[in-house]
């Protein structure tokens, strides 16, 4: 069974759903996830500087 998760932040939020979603997976392993992010103010090159959120 798929879990959906939706995460709503603006680029101060993006360590800290690293952290989140990081312990999800590690605390949930046999889960498996869709992850959803909403944003309204991440840059192109913000996003850049996290390649594993792509």
């Amino acid at each position: 069974m798929r879990m959906n998760i939706l995460v709503t932040l603006n680029s101060h939020y993006i360590k800290p759903l690293k952290v989140m979603l990081k312990s999800l997976f590690i605390n949930n392993p046999r889960e498996c996830f869709q992850t959803y992010l909403m944003h309204s103010s991440i840059t192109e090159g913000g996003a850049c500087r996290y390649p594993e959120l792509r």
